[in-house]
């Protein structure tokens, strides 16, 4: 991967395809780059695909102490800048989703297009803990590497989609999302998840006039489809996508399905 020096961070990214308009993709708390290998395949054919570490995950460094989804949205309008892209598609999950909405409002010339999957404008979003969902979240951040990836999968993952699949080819699909692995970061992941529970932008929804595609699983127990119903309703050129059935992580689970929805709605941002 190649790096950024940029306001005191080492950010890691990598850039797939030769042609085509840019296309930025945002990761979630704790993941990397690497976690889009479901997409890159697909959108590099026809765009330039910018994957990153966001600072303080996988091979990227610098301070966290202050982190926010303000100071993320900094790095990647910076890594934009290093590689000369005017505008981009943005595509987030997650936090990432967070972060893309941060630069649509505050940067809407740098933003083409914007997908925002498995995402929220507001903390209050972040599902509310139950019994079990509380005790997935303690399991995630103690006992052993393997315990702890367990409980992610349990948290982002529909028992449907993890079906009869083996333990190990779970964590299989899951390990390459991670770059030192979710179960070995957890100060990090914390710092992620505070950052977006505290923060707020829906009072600025409407100012978002990018055409936005709004994907999100009827089952994410993570991120409650109430926010996703929430951007869709506020962002005026907006268009919601239910999978039913799927979790949080979409991108994985319906990875066929999510990247034929962006790719559409790339090409209907491109034309218009």
């Amino acid at each position: 991967m190649m790096k950024l020096s940029h306001n005191d961070a080492s950010i890691a990214f990598r850039v797939s395809g030769d042609s085509g308009h840019p296309v930025v993709l945002i990761q979630g708390s704790g993941a990397v780059g690497e976690g889009w290998r479901h997409q890159v395949p697909s959108l590099s054919a026809a765009h330039r695909v910018l994957t990153f570490d966001n600072r303080g995950v996988g091979e990227s460094t610098g301070p966290t102490h202050n982190l926010s989804v303000e100071l993320m949205a900094g790095d990647t309008l910076a890594l934009m800048d290093h590689l000369g892209w005017s505008t981009a598609h943005v595509v987030g999950h997650s936090l990432g989703g967070l972060i893309a909405q941060e630069i649509a409002i505050a940067a809407p010339e740098r933003v083409t297009s914007l997908v925002l999957a498995s995402t929220f404008s507001r903390g209050r979003h972040i599902t509310k803990m139950s019994g079990k969902m509380a005790w997935l979240s303690i399991k995630s951040m103690i006992g052993t590497k393997q315990s702890r990836r367990q409980a992610f999968i349990d948290m982002a993952f529909s028992k449907a989609w993890q079906g009869d699949r083996s333990t190990e080819a779970l964590h299989e699909v899951v390990s390459p999302i991670f770059g030192r692995d979710l179960a070995t970061q957890p100060p990090i992941v914390r710092k992620q998840v505070f950052s977006a529970r505290r923060h707020n932008r829906y009072d600025d929804l409407k100012a978002i006039a990018a055409p936005s595609l709004i994907c999100h699983g009827d089952r994410d127990i993570i991120a409650s489809i109430a926010g996703a119903r929430e951007l869709a309703e506020s962002i005026q050129n907006s268009t919601l996508d239910v999978y039913e059935g799927f979790g949080h992580a979409i991108t994985v689970e319906a990875a066929d399905r999510f990247n034929q929805s962006v790719l559409n709605h790339l090409a209907e941002a491109e034309v218009a």
